[in-house]
């Protein structure tokens, strides 16, 4: 027994000690962070006990988001010994702090495992003994201790297990007849799939140790504001590619399917796996593996996988794919450089009897980012404009709803289109230094009315372009209000080489024509449309540590064009929408959304009927929301010629083509866009 004890004194000992060893890496990127946040920042924090106490809540929200690892009796331990002190951890560069969070979530993860190895044997218990209990989100909480957090494993088995079940089936007697019949096999099942979710967090970032470095790092950053991150390399690149007009890609997309595997979801037309002919949707992704570097893909994440494909180092690499009707099979392929699929625009005709409008979904402010002066959306949005013209349209909705954002430079030059000169949005810095930034270029690309669609994910780069408009009164704007968040984000490397990473670092924040911010609060549209997501509290108000709305003086009084007469277009929307069936059901599910779901406060049970009734429950509001869309809309969605003559030699691009028309047909927001705007313009 001695000995025993001795081997695992010992055995930990070396664990510490390796740790340490490592830990200069992480303090000399932490060190780097925190005097690049320092320097840059637009509103830098001081290191002082306030920090440490917020950074200490974030970090274990960053380890354990869900609450199921740590136990209330390590957060104690943590919380005794950690709360205030991180603070001089840092300013005296010391990071052995570090090794008791990377031991104590190694030590949950073992537990949690021991615990789901265990209910293999173990039937599961649907007599209503055990309670299921939920709670809104900020009211999650974690377990008392080891005895508990076992429980709740076999309750999350059990609840998956009987919500899979229904989802396969609408019957409550099918569902129980397949419980008798396959528990045992469907349970192992989950299992399997929660032991590899406990995997890919050990495995994440390169192991478990650099998992617990970057959530630190991670938090130090979001205590500055909710946009400043710590990012690797590989986070650079797919941040990059999303803001991107061109990427060097294969051209594939990927998901993690029901079973766990990770499998080729989509390939992009034109791209090399397209070109290739041998992937194809479905496929199961094995292995990837370029040059000296492999990724074997079992109990990892999608994020990974997308992260080692787009590597900057891996231009071509091996595919190794079961194929969907069972052969196991290697594809290498090359990348190659094609227009990021999302990040495009097309323009489509709204028409009735002989009046036209033109419709432009903006999906995001995309730029290239090779040049300084390269093209990106704006100029994208003026060709299809051009295109529309030719078609005599009357006036133009542009939808941006969902648009996060993106390059502010294409957001001013965007904006520029829409006015003859002027101020677009006032910048200030962190050192206080205010500059007014202008239309770039003289004269207009369109002069004809315009409409403008936002909604509760509207962000950043969309609020300053629809909030220009709106300033100037050059649009109406129409839908939910915006996200709120008026800031600016650069990358910068934390030293010479790239070693230590990079960070995106809140740098300045801007503000409209007329000196205030729309920073925190959001564009308030002329004209609100109801929406499920009203009660969603998600936006930047709703974020620790954002940064609050204030004002600059102007140093350029803009010239605004005539305050568009919105009274009597809002007066006819309620009318509309009040008598429409649609929006009536969005506002009825919204509510039952919100309080079933959203806010739900319950304890139940754990039996098959009480899984069974709340799952199908929120499978019916889930069918309800995805059927809400327009019966008969009131006009054609057409192409533009130009587009109609690309479809001719275009197949693959023509059915992608026809599912958008669809959606615009449907889309109840986009023809409620529609009357408004011609309302303006017959009036």
């Amino acid at each position: 027994m001695q000995k025993i004890s001795f081997f695992f004194f010992f055995f930990f000992g070396v664990v510490i000690s390796n740790y340490g060893q490592k830990n200069e890496a992480f303090c000399a990127e932490l060190e780097a962070l925190s005097q690049t946040v320092a320097e840059l920042h637009y509103q830098a924090k001081p290191i002082e006990d306030s920090l440490s106490a917020a950074v200490f809540s974030l970090f274990l929200e960053n380890l354990d988001e869900d609450k199921r690892l740590f136990n209330q009796e390590q957060i104690a331990n943590f919380k005794e010994k950690d709360y205030l002190k991180l603070d001089d951890y840092i300013k005296n560069n010391d990071c052995r702090f570090l090794n008791t969070y990377i031991l104590q979530l190694e030590k949950s993860i073992a537990h949690a495992k021991q615990s789901l190895e265990k209910l293999r044997e173990q039937p599961l218990d649907f007599s209503g003994t055990l309670k299921l209990k939920f709670s809104p989100e900020n009211k999650h909480h974690y377990s008392k201790n080891e005895a508990t957090q076992t429980t709740y494993w076999k309750k999350r088995i059990s609840y998956e297990l009987i919500t899979n079940l229904t989802e396969e089936d609408s019957l409550l007697s099918s569902v129980k007849k397949t419980l008798a019949e396959e528990q045992h096999e469907r349970k192992n099942k989950l299992i399997d799939q929660q032991l590899c979710l406990l995997e890919e967090t050990s495995n994440q970032f390169g192991g478990l140790q650099k998992f617990v470095e970057k959530q630190f790092l991670n938090a130090f950053a979001h205590y500055q504001d909710p946009h400043t991150t710590y990012l690797d390399r590989s986070d650079k690149v797919s941040f990059e590619t999303h803001i991107a007009s061109n990427q060097a890609t294969f051209g594939i997309y990927t998901t993690k399917n029901n079973d766990g595997e990770i499998e080729i979801a989509q390939i992009i037309p034109g791209s090399s796996a397209f070109k290739n002919n041998k992937l194809e949707e479905g496929d199961i992704l094995k292995k990837l593996f370029s040059k000296n570097d492999e990724l074997v893909v079992s109990c990892v994440s999608n994020r990974e996988v997308v992260n080692f494909m787009n590597n900057e180092d891996h231009q071509e690499t091996t595919f190794r794919v079961k194929k969907k009707n069972g052969p196991i099979t290697n594809v290498k392929l090359t990348k190659t450089v094609i227009k990021v699929e999302e990040n495009s625009t097309r323009g489509y005709l709204l028409q009735h009897n002989d009046q036209q409008v033109g419709y432009l979904k903006i999906p995001g402010f995309y730029t290239d980012l090779e040049s300084p002066n390269g093209l990106g959306v704006a100029n994208d949005v003026a060709k299809e404009i051009f295109k529309l013209q030719q078609e005599k349209i009357e006036g133009l909705i542009l939808d941006l709803r969902n648009n996060g954002g993106g390059s502010m430079k294409e957001a001013i030059t965007l904006s520029g289109m829409f006015i003859d000169k002027g101020p677009i949005s006032i910048v200030k810095t962190h050192k206080g230094n205010i500059s007014t930034l202008r239309d770039p270029y003289r004269g207009k690309v369109f002069e004809k009315p315009v409409l403008i669609l936002v909604n509760q994910f509207s962000a950043s780069a969309s609020e300053l372009f629809a909030g220009a408009m709106q300033d100037y009164h050059r649009a109406i704007i129409v839908g939910s209000p915006t996200y709120g968040k008026s800031t600016v984000q650069s990358i910068f490397p934390l030293d010479q080489n790239d070693e230590l990473g990079f960070s995106k670092i809140t740098i300045q924040k801007f503000y409209g024509i007329n000196g205030s911010t729309h920073q925190f609060k959001g564009i308030q549209p002329d004209i609100v449309l109801p929406s499920v997501y009203d009660n969603l509290k998600r936006g930047e108000r709703y974020l620790p540590y954002a940064l609050a709305s204030d004002s600059v003086e102007i140093q350029l009084e803009p010239k605004k064009l005539a305050a568009i007469p919105t009274l009597p277009l809002q007066k006819n929307s309620k009318q509309r929408v009040s008598a429409n069936k649609s929006f009536d059901t969005i506002q009825k599910l919204r509510e039952v959304f919100t309080n079933e779901y959203l806010e739900k406060e319950t304890e139940y049970a754990l039996t098959v009927e009480n899984i069974f009734n709340d799952i199908s429950a929120f499978q019916k509001l889930i069918n309800q929301l995805n059927e809400v869309k327009t019966e008969n809309a009131s006009y054609q969605v057409k192409n533009t010629s130009s587009t109609n003559n690309l479809l001719i030699f275009n197949p693959d691009d023509k059915e992608l083509n026809e599912k958008i028309t669809k959606s615009i047909a449907e889309d109840i927001y986009i023809e409620e866009a529609y009357f408004i705007l011609t309302d303006f313009i017959n009036n």
